[in-house]
């Protein structure tokens, strides 16, 4: 149950009601005497005048009206007296409750310095005595709560002082409510005027087009803005400094673009170098061949034959490794231009096969073809795919060991042409798989690494398969072989799917 404390107007009328219980009772008393002594001279008049109407009861019967009067006066002075008093005790217990009450609401107004003066050792007293208490642990927990508000206040103030970002509090009105230091610091020529109630400095609400921006100052530092809208209209304006970061970006852009240059400076190289070597090697290939088939007559010492032929395979040799790294540089350079033509797949899987199939009975590879009865027309350009099947190829029967074999599967399935190329060979593992498709890059295996090769074969192979839009996987585990698919779309004039040739 509440403790509910009485106002002004109750405690009026709770001393009214003792006045008035005062006085009633002091009427009642007076009351009740002058009625006995009423009745008593009544009574006592009746009697006298029976006698004889006698002088001498006539005067008793005066001196009874004398002495009602005096009883009357007296209970007039009784009444008076008691209301003296029920004022007076009134007062007395009323006033300190009234007092009591008057501190109360003036604590609950927030007024703490109220003094509340405890007298007595009554009930009374206690009440003064514990609203005096309370009054203190009020005062003193405000006291606390302002002082844990104020250092708060100063280390929040502190901390945004001591940031590295300037911080502005910006008005419906753009102007300034309030700013760090730091936010001086990035516009030293208006930093005098970045008071209170200033205007933004030139150039931050051009540049605060959106939720963020960028602009630079005077002293070629780049600054970072970004706002936060407010209720009021206003916002909360950080400003960063960004010029390391600006500087990164153009240290990339201009290694970018260095980076392009060379790159074009290589591809260019490549190129002459190309074509610089490949007019002595078209001469030594021929010459050699000339001499190794022995077009004009016999060789008169056998061993200059064996030399001619050892000429002509480095010779050749050297020509596919050059044409390679022409091809590699035009790719990544974006130069090369495919041929696109409408050709039967066959011819390109049967061409491949006929120039490699030599090259594995040498190896002691076996060489499997399965082919459908029927294979599709496709475009392609033709020499670039029959070069995408000659690298899987001729990859495949390198790390083959004696004895194993290399198959070649065509499939066609979902309006595509799937052409596998899998081998029984030394195989690789499958976080090698990724540095096998970089350009110049082998595999670091023993076998492999007997094996000469520039590392061209199948990056070169899947970049002609990203350029015809097909798919290029690679699947292979250690000792357990590598498999190779392609997979070409359905030529794009054909409305209702493949037209096929049948097999020879």
């Amino acid at each position: 149950m509440g403790l509910r404390y009485p106002g002004r107007t109750t405690f009026f009328a709770l001393r009214a009601k003792i006045l008035l219980a005062v006085l009633g009772l002091t009427a009642m008393t007076a009351c009740l005497a002058f009625g006995a002594m009423h009745g008593a001279v009544e009574a006592e008049t009746s009697a006298l005048r029976n006698y004889d109407g006698s002088l001498q009861a006539l005067a008793r019967a005066g001196s009874m009206e004398q002495y009602r009067l005096w009883v009357l006066a007296a209970a007039l002075v009784a009444m008076l007296v008691g209301t003296l008093i029920a004022v007076f005790l009134s007062h007395q217990m009323l006033q300190p409750i009234t007092a009591l009450a008057s501190a109360a609401r003036r604590i609950a107004d927030g007024d703490l310095d109220v003094d509340i003066r405890a007298s007595g050792r009554d009930e009374l007293g206690e009440l003064f005595r514990a609203m005096a208490t309370m009054r203190d642990n009020i005062r003193a927990m405000v006291e606390r709560e302002r002082a844990d508000r104020q250092s708060a206040q100063h280390h929040l103030v502190h901390a945004v002082e001591g940031l590295n970002e300037g911080i502005a509090l910006v008005g419906a009105d753009r102007r300034l409510i309030l700013r760090n230091g730091q936010f001086a610091a990035f516009f030293p020529a208006h930093a005098r005027d970045l008071a209170a109630g200033a205007m933004l400095p030139p150039g931050v609400e051009a540049a605060l087009a959106g939720p963020t921006g960028e602009m630079r100052i005077s002293d070629g530092r780049w600054l970072r803005l970004s706002k936060s809208e407010r209720s009021d209209g206003g916002f909360l304006l950080i400003a960063s400094n960004i010029t390391p970061l600006k500087e990164r970006e153009a240290a990339l852009q201009a290694a970018k673009e260095q980076a392009e240059a060379a790159n074009r400076a290589k591809t260019e190289f490549l190129t002459n170098m190309s074509h610089e070597l490949r007019t002595p090697l078209t001469a030594i290939i021929g010459f050699s061949e000339i001499i190794a088939n022995e077009s004009f007559g016999p060789v008169g010492q056998p061993r200059y034959r064996e030399f001619a032929d050892d000429i002509l395979h480095s010779g050749r040799h050297l020509l596919e490794v050059i044409n390679d790294m022409l091809d590699i540089a035009k790719l990544q350079s974006g130069m090369t231009e495919l041929r696109l033509q409408r050709v039967p797949s066959r011819s390109i899987v049967d061409a491949a096969v006929r120039i490699v199939r030599k090259r594995a009975e040498q190896a002691g590879v076996g060489l499997e073809v399965a082919l459908p009865p029927d294979m599709p027309m496709i475009d392609a350009d033709h020499l670039r795919m029959r070069q995408v099947l000659l690298n899987l190829l001729s990859n495949a029967i390198k790390f083959t060991p004696s004895g194993g074999t290399v198959s070649v599967i065509a499939e066609w399935r979902d309006a595509a042409l799937a052409i596998t190329v899998r081998d029984t060979g030394i195989g690789m593992a499958e976080e090698d798989i990724p540095r096998a498709l970089q350009p110049f890059v082998q595999v670091d295996h023993s076998l492999a690494r007997r094996h000469g090769g520039t590392g061209l074969g199948l990056p070169l192979a899947k970049l002609f398969v990203d350029l015809h839009r097909g798919q290029f996987t690679v699947h292979s585990a250690l000792g357990k072989g590598t498999s190779v698919r392609i997979v070409l779309p359905a030529p794009a004039a054909a409305p209702a799917g493949f037209a096929t040739e049948q097999a020879a």
